[in-house]
């Protein structure tokens, strides 16, 4: 799913094959007994046209390969150069013919060979001109781990993240990387919140990029009394002794009080018999509203008329989202383990 999200752009709408050295992926399609993620995630796959084949673990060395430990930039080679590249954009007579604002008192005290201290806004930490030097006509910043970075002046800034970010040397990564990218060979006042901002700027980043959409996290339903409301679903369990293959499932969700009725099948007659007669009139259990999933067994008129003259609110879940009705699916997996301890 990480896969076919990532790669939308690339194969929507192109007939893609999938190799991969899990032997069950081949029949996700084929498959009719499925859990419902699995299910809602063959149901996402189906709008690409994929073949997935099966390839033994060894035989998939391309996949493996990107799976392994990465090269340090010392053996790949490219990455000093790439950052000597970069910052070539700023030549070396540029600080020497530009009268920085940002830095102007820094260069004056250079040349005056002075180590006053010299506040610098936007800067955790106070600086002086030790800090700093000029070689070759560049005005260098001395890091604390004694690493020398370009300090680029006002003119230059744009132009430097304009190389970095879709130039030659340059894949138009986020703010993040394009900050932590930088900051390896150049340094100037506000450069995370100007990166961030030319970042925004780019068309191309904001046409092709993932827009990912917030999905608000879900809340505890509340109830305040007995049979405000009582959820209610059907459980598989086999052919028993008696004939029977299902049980009703039926709590309430402020006594969470549970009822568990077998029944020989899930006709639509069967579980409005087991509601009305075991649940409701049984012991006075009117529950205001009745929520369910969207299972032909719950959602039909037999059911529905039912509730309609004994003035019961249905409400239904959305489809396989079983978290909506967390607290009946939970009961129903109590009820199957302890079954199988039995």
């Amino acid at each position: 799913m990480f896969a076919v999200k990532k790669f939308h752009y690339f194969i929507y709408g192109v007939h893609t094959i999938v190799r991969r050295d899990h032997s069950a992926l081949t029949s996700l399609f084929k498959r009719a007994n499925v859990s419902p993620r699995v299910l809602s995630w063959a149901l996402e796959l189906q709008r690409y046209d994929l073949e997935i084949e099966y390839v033994e673990g060894a035989a998939n060395n391309v996949a493996d390969a990107l799976s392994r430990g990465t090269l340090s930039e010392h053996d790949m080679g490219i990455a000093k150069h790439a950052e000597e590249k970069v910052v070539a954009l700023v030549r070396d007579s540029d600080w020497l013919q530009n009268n920085d604002q940002d830095f102007k008192l820094i260069i004056e005290s250079i040349e005056a060979r002075k180590e006053d201290d010299i506040p610098i806004r936007h800067h955790g930490r106070k600086l002086t001109s030790a800090d700093f030097e000029i070689s070759d006509g560049r005005l260098r910043l001395i890091r604390e781990n004694g690493s020398r970075v370009n300090v680029i002046p006002r003119n230059k800034r744009r132009e430097l993240f304009t190389e970095v970010h879709h130039g030659t040397m340059g894949g138009h990564f986020n703010a993040r990387k394009m900050s932590s990218q930088l900051e390896k060979a150049a340094y100037w006042l506000g450069m995370k919140q100007d990166v961030a901002k030319w970042s925004q700027e780019c068309q191309k980043c904001f046409v092709h990029n993932t827009h990912r959409v917030n999905t608000p996290s879900l809340k505890p339903v509340v109830v305040s009394r007995p049979f405000e409301i009582v959820g209610i679903d059907l459980l598989e369990m086999g052919l028993s002794s008696r004939g029977n293959r299902y049980i009703v499932t039926i709590i309430d969700h402020f006594t969470k009080y549970l009822g568990a009725y077998p029944v020989p099948d899930k006709r639509t007659g069967t579980v409005a018999e087991v509601l009305f007669s075991h649940w409701i009139c049984g012991a006075g259990r009117w529950p205001e509203t009745v929520l369910s999933d969207r299972g032909t067994e719950f959602e039909n008129s037999v059911v529905s008329a039912l509730c309609e003259i004994m003035g019961i609110k249905q409400q239904f879940t959305k489809g396989y989202c079983l978290r909506e009705n967390g607290i009946t699916e939970r009961v129903n997996g109590t009820i199957v383990r302890m079954l199988k301890k039995s």
